[in-house]
């Protein structure tokens, strides 16, 4: 490989939110951070040298975003997803979920019905309930093999009564979903039939780690419905997440006038080195990637083979994309609140409880393979241990 993902970077002491906040979050500062989704991974040189390159200049003032940034945008998509957008359908946002909390607010009214598909990514709660909107779950639906699939009986009856807009998270996370073809038709077909605006979040979208290629919601031909926006970013992809730099892409004029008002009502701008880094990473990253997804697919499979040999009671579904990983540790028997303190106490391991993404994530924990393999190989071994403590 031309780059190193084994190399082993020291983050602490440099305001890491995975690192310097765990004594915040887990009430302890010595964990082995596998949580938040951000990779332990040097970001592509091409972004690095270009913001250190930046960074020479000594002023750093008000910045206008530059046409090679929406350039490197169209170019991306068209070459890693063959979806074709143009300039006047994409808006800057800092950051998928302050957009989305925005955009909850421009398009929908207090009180509006707002549906999730849970267990999802814990912020589509709070960006419906602070934003005054009424939350509705359709609840996905996992097999006796660890597959979730959408239950569209349910799905059509909430979306019928009265649901003013639908959040899908496409790549699923935590679940590890990219939705096929015919899902999301259907769910297409469904929000079109009950007028209900579709907003895909697809910040995962370049991370596909299984064998079928991402389709954007909105690229589908024939969709024939222009309520939809495609919420993306470079930052899961490249490790960019404390640039907060993000865009939305809208089928819909109208729907974008209104996102573009309240922008312009909060006089929110764009980051100086957030936008250089995004259009660096789409314009020199794509190598990078390639080898970033050939790792985090040895990543997968060596824990796969760690649990089938050591924790056979602990499992997992491989993820047809994210680097995040489901594990079911219902066969332990034991209460959610037992597994968590578990990790915590025993193992010294900070991984996301599962009921933090709902009800639905009794007996899980989402563990963040992002790293390098000797981190995996030493938290697994320590799991194992307690484990066995704990069973034998």
């Amino acid at each position: 490989m031309k780059f190193n993902f084994d190399k082993q970077i020291d983050r602490t002491g440099t305001d890491s939110f995975k690192y310097d906040g765990l004594e915040m979050l887990f009430g302890k500062s010595d964990l082995k951070p596998f949580w938040v989704a951000d990779m332990d991974f040097a970001c592509p040189p091409a972004v690095s040298n270009a913001i250190q390159e930046r960074a020479d200049h000594p002023i750093y003032g008000y910045t206008m975003i530059p046409e090679g940034w929406f350039d490197s945008i169209i170019a991306w998509n068209k070459q890693r997803h063959n979806w074709n957008i143009k300039k006047e359908q994409i808006a800057f946002c800092p950051g998928i979920v302050p957009g989305l909390a925005l955009l909850t607010d421009a398009i929908t009214n207090p009180g509006d019905k707002i549906l999730i598909q849970t267990p999802v990514y814990h912020p589509f709660y709070s960006i419906v309930k602070d934003n005054e909107r009424e939350l509705v779950r359709n609840s996905l639906i996992c097999d006796e093999n660890g597959y979730y699939h959408i239950d569209f009986q349910d799905l059509e009856i909430k979306l019928a009564d009265n649901v003013k807009m639908m959040i899908l998270c496409h790549p699923h996370n935590p679940v590890g979903r990219d939705w096929n073809e015919m899902e999301l038709r259907k769910m297409l077909q469904l929000c079109a039939k009950y007028n209900v605006i579709l907003i895909s979040d697809e910040i995962h979208a370049d991370l596909i780690v299984g064998d079928r290629k991402h389709l954007v919601t909105a690229g589908i031909q024939e969709s024939e419905m222009p309520q939809i926006v495609t919420c993306m970013a470079a930052s899961k992809t490249f490790n960019l997440g404390g640039l907060f730099t993000a865009y939305m892409v809208f089928e819909n004029d109208d729907l974008k006038q209104k996102f573009d008002n309240i922008m312009n009502r909060y006089h929110i701008h764009a980051n100086l080195f957030g936008v250089l880094a995004l259009q660096k990473a789409y314009e020199g990253g794509e190598e990078w990637l390639e080898e970033l997804l050939a790792y985090l697919r040895g990543n997968i499979q060596f824990v796969k083979e760690f649990l089938a040999d050591n924790i056979p009671s602990v499992t997992f579904r491989e993820p047809e994309a994210t680097y995040l990983l489901w594990l079911d540790f219902r066969a332990l028997k034991m209460d959610h609140d037992a597994i968590k303190m578990m990790m915590i106490e025993d193992a010294g391991l900070a991984l996301n409880s599962g009921m933090d993404f709902g009800d639905e994530g009794s007996g899980f924990m989402r563990l963040n393979v992002a790293c390098p393999r000797e981190m995996l190989k030493n938290a697994l071994t320590g799991l194992q241990e307690v484990i066995n403590l704990k069973t034998h």
